[in-house]
């Protein structure tokens, strides 16, 4: 018998060198008997509805209630019994000839109730007598000494000069010996060599196992008598792994079929309809061909070719509870070719994970209206129908994972009385405003963005005030700046220096507006942002916000850089850069700003395999709006770009400061005259006016490129990064550039003033 039938692990064997029922016995030198079981459990077990207990599938719809709720058999669905077969109260079909004959066919011994036990045999027959258990009746075999009993081996005697009965009357709940001593000390009793009746005390001897006669209360000592195993396929009892095609009908029996990879085809099944469990994936199926098995509950399709599921192909798999369709590419899903269909009332658990869906009427699902368990993980889905899941009333999980939702109706589960846990990456999907009043919010599941919340476009009052401050250093510093340069000191020559800070705090003051679009709109939205979040995503203003904050990071990198190569240029080359610079470096900086415009407005083509667009987040960038979104390539281009900068940057300083270190040294070794220090080119007085702008503006460049490769790493502190980086680091370096540029400006003039004065000092020291 199979290991899950085995009830007597400590027994001993038979004493037969031999494989006896998958247990193989080998007998030891000291007379002792050794067995070793060759089955393992190789497949799932049968879950109980109602209650914490699981069976093996090859007793699921064996007319026999193995789950204490009885929910292994409540569903079965079993032929009609013909005009040659007698039907048994829990509907199984025996030989009309079996009826009446003494031995019990059907498991509930209903074609034996026109029999009471009869006592004439005994009466007819006075022991010592051997009872013997045969088709058609009882026999009684003459023995002269009941002592004899035991030399047969599958019979015990009863007291005195009793009969001889067989070992299974032994402890089977009914007094068989005139003594009763048969049913004496049941609870010590062991049967070792013989096997155990499954959930009972009552031993069987190898010879009544598979005689035709069922002795066993559950009729276990003739199941899977004669079964036969496929070529290329694992069995356990009426449990089958087939990496193969098979001849299914020969199997009609079958139960648990997991036939994954095999290329198996649903039509080779038309004959099983006893199968409770089947998977068939990956097997290259097209269709379902309305194959009809009444009593299967679990159905795995995944990753087959199918394009279509009607109600009509479903309607067929009646009792079918779990549906797993993941990686199909489903076009029509559910499909009616009625226009009134039947409600579906098993179906209890649905997978459509991976099947692509960008908008989904959830109102294709009424036909399973106590559908419990949904999953609908990276469908994409973009956009719900207006009547969200109100059709699923009795819906216990839902698994929205890997779906964008950009558009879903604020009601979108209405009605969900017995909703327990959702599983999202859009945070608006988890706002109180859209669950139902009763749900735990802890059971939904998302990650939180980095700034908005439910409420407001920027949740955290902190943020909120440094943000305020961070624009408001932005408006002032650049707009002072702007004007100094512009209008105060127009007059002034203005080398290729002055113009490339001058392009840079115009590109700077870009960013202070950017940043003012986005404290109005917080404003505008506070309290009720989650009602408005798709509305301000998408609009113009947003749109704008987003172009200028993107121009205005391209524009003052690139400047950045170009002030930089000046820096490192005019150590060499000074004369035609004062001639010609300033107009060639107007050109330049006009290519950029042309450059960076056009960048700029890919994302407002909409042109999202390419960009992502400014709608990914509320702060009207294309960054990552959580820690689950994957960055747009735009993103991942402006953070690269950064990077590169961030080296650039470090060179052009490296390169400026090894050399004025050199000709520091080389000057002050030779003692050079007033008169040929002051003639050095302006041009290092600027280098040291830029020099802390450029190491800041390294060092951010260099922050913000470094986070754009955090995913890569996988570091913990991504989250935080992306926070700063978003908030602070970009509209911060933007309000300091204007700062750190005069500040550079002030110390040089201090160390000029510093210098005339020992200059003066030393001549007239000389003249002394």
């Amino acid at each position: 018998m199979h290991t899950f039938l085995a009830k007597d692990a400590a027994s001993n064997c038979w004493s037969t060198g031999d494989v006896v029922n998958s247990v193989h016995c080998v007998t030891t030198e000291d007379g002792q008997h050794s067995c070793q079981t060759s089955v393992t459990r190789v497949v799932e077990l049968y879950q109980c509805e109602k209650v914490d207990q699981q069976v093996p599938y090859s007793l699921v719809c064996d007319h026999r209630h193995d789950c204490q709720d009885s929910s292994d058999e409540n569903f079965c669905v079993f032929p009609a019994c013909s005009l040659t077969e007698f039907e048994c109260d829990n509907k199984q079909c025996v030989d009309r000839k079996s009826e009446c004959d003494y031995k019990p066919d059907c498991v509930d011994h209903t074609d034996e109730l026109c029999f009471l036990y009869d006592q004439r045999f005994r009466k007819s027959n006075p022991s010592p007598k051997v009872v013997q258990f045969v088709k058609g009746g009882v026999r009684y075999d003459n023995i002269e000494d009941p002592a004899l009993c035991l030399e047969i081996g599958t019979h015990f005697p009863c007291a005195g000069r009793g009969f001889c009965l067989p070992v299974f009357l032994r402890c089977n709940g009914v007094y068989d010996c005139p003594g009763k001593e048969d049913e004496a000390d049941c609870r010590s009793y062991t049967c070792p060599g013989f096997y155990r009746c499954r959930g009972s005390t009552v031993c069987l001897h190898s010879s009544h196992l598979c005689d035709d006669i069922s002795q066993c209360p559950q009729n276990d000592d003739e199941s899977f008598c004669n079964l036969t195993c496929p070529m290329n396929c694992t069995c356990q009892g009426l449990s089958y792994l087939c990496t193969q095609p098979f001849s299914a009908h020969l199997h009609h029996a079958v139960r648990y079929l997991d036939a994954r990879d095999s290329g198996m085809k649903l039509t080779a099944l038309r004959s099983n309809n006893l199968l409770v469990h089947l998977s068939l994936v990956r097997c290259g199926l097209t269709d379902l061909g309305n194959v009809t098995l009444p009593n299967l509950q679990m159905f795995d399709l995944s990753f087959n070719q199918l394009n279509r599921i009607t109600e009509m192909e479903l309607r067929s798999l009646s009792n079918l509870k779990v549906l797993i369709l993941t990686r199909n590419p489903l076009k029509f899903l559910f499909k009616s070719d009625d226009l009134v269909f039947e409600p579906h009332q098993n179906l209890r658990h649905l997978d459509l994970s991976q099947v692509f869906f960008e908008q989904l009427d959830v109102s294709r699902f009424g036909f399973a209206p106590n559908l419990r368990i949904l999953n609908l993980s990276q469908s994409g889905i973009r956009h719900f129908s207006a009547t969200g899941f109100q059709s699923l009333k009795k819906l216990f999980l839902l698994d929205l994972r890997g779906c964008p939702l950009t558009t879903f109706p604020l009601d979108l589960f209405a009605g969900l009385e017995e909703l327990d846990a959702i599983h999202t990456d859009n945070y608006r999907v988890c706002c109180p405003s859209v669950l139902p009043q009763y749900f735990d919010l802890d059971r939904c599941t998302s990650p939180s963005p980095l700034v908005s919340t439910c409420a407001d476009l920027i949740g955290s009052r902190s943020q909120h005030v440094i943000l305020c401050l961070i624009t408001i250093i932005l408006f002032l510093s650049n707009t002072a700046s702007f004007v100094i340069r512009v209008f105060i000191r127009r007059n002034s020559q203005h080398g290729p220096g002055e113009v490339l800070l001058t392009h840079l705090t115009a590109a700077d003051f870009l960013m202070a507006l950017h940043m003012g679009v986005v404290l109005v709109a917080n404003a505008a939205y506070r309290g009720r942002y989650v009602f408005s979040d798709q509305q301000w995503r998408h609009s113009a203003a947003c749109s704008v916000s987003g172009f200028l904050a993107t121009l205005s990071s391209v524009v003052s990198t690139t400047v950045l850089c170009l002030l930089s190569s000046l820096c490192v240029w005019t150590l060499c080359e000074t004369r035609c850069l004062h001639q010609h610079g300033a107009v060639l470096t107007h050109a330049v900086c006009v290519a950029v700003w042309v450059a960076g415009a056009l960048l700029a407005c890919l994302p407002l083509l909409y042109v999202t395999s390419l960009t992502g667009g400014f709608s990914n987040t509320a702060l009207c960038r294309p960054f990552p709006e959580t820690d689950s979104h994957t960055p747009s390539p735009l993103y991942a281009v402006l953070e690269l770009f950064s990077l590169v900068a961030s080296l650039v940057l470090a060179v052009g300083i490296a390169i400026v400061n090894f050399r004025d270190r050199n000709d520091h040294t080389f000057t002050s070794s030779d003692r050079q005259s007033a008169t040929e220090q002051s003639q050095r080119p302006g041009y290092e007085q600027f280098r040291r006016q830029v020099g802390k702008l450029l190491v800041f503006s390294c060092l951010c460049r260099f922050l913000v490129g470094v986070f754009a490769l955090s995913p890569l790493w996988d570091l913990a502190s991504a989250r935080e990064m992306r926070l700063s980086v978003s908030l602070v680091v970009l509209p911060l370096w933007s309000a300091l550039n204007p700062a750190l540029h005069w500040l550079g400006l002030a110390r040089e003039r201090a160390r000029l003033k510093k210098h005339e004065r020992l200059m003066k000092r030393l001549l007239a020291q000389g003249k002394n």
